[in-house]
């Protein structure tokens, strides 16, 4: 990152100096030198899943904790989606309806034994993680919850 003045840069755009001279970037380091430009290491960001953050004009961060209670919402709902996701993975919306509706041909009944056991067994880890979440104290202990999904 770079500053001049205080204030970050982007040496890749085009500059006007404070003498009107015009540069067409300050990738050069003469440039830099011959403006005053420093490089100063560029800020270290937060887990955006834990914080949120403005940017200062000098590069700075104002860094800001998410409540824990957001936290954990944003975590039960990526465990859900995961759920949904193998679940559809397996067996595709019309396949679900078809055999629901006995449309599918299943005679003697497995396939719609079978799709229910899955989904139950879906169901059961990720209410397993949904429950770990709820009892998590601290924002690592929410993060730290994996879902051990079952292979259907």
């Amino acid at each position: 990152m770079y500053l001049l003045n205080n204030t970050k840069i982007d040496i890749n755009r085009p500059f006007t100096g404070p003498d009107g001279k015009k540069y067409p970037h300050l990738r050069p380091q003469e440039y830099r030198d011959e403006l005053g430009v420093v490089e100063v290491p560029d800020p270290v960001y937060p887990d955006s899943r834990t914080h949120t953050w403005t940017e200062n004009p000098d590069g700075t961060l104002n860094i800001t904790e998410r409540p824990l209670a957001d936290i954990k919402a944003s975590r039960l709902s990526e465990i859900r989606s995961q759920a949904r996701a193998i679940i559809e993975a397996k067996y595709p919306q019309f396949v679900r309806e078809n055999i629901a509706d006995g449309t599918y041909p299943d005679p003697d009944g497995s396939m719609r034994a079978r799709l229910v056991a899955d989904k139950e067994a879906v169901v059961v880890a990720s209410n397993t993680a949904e429950d770990a979440v709820d009892a998590a104290l601290t924002s690592e202990e929410v993060l730290a919850v994996t879902p051990i999904w079952p292979v259907i």
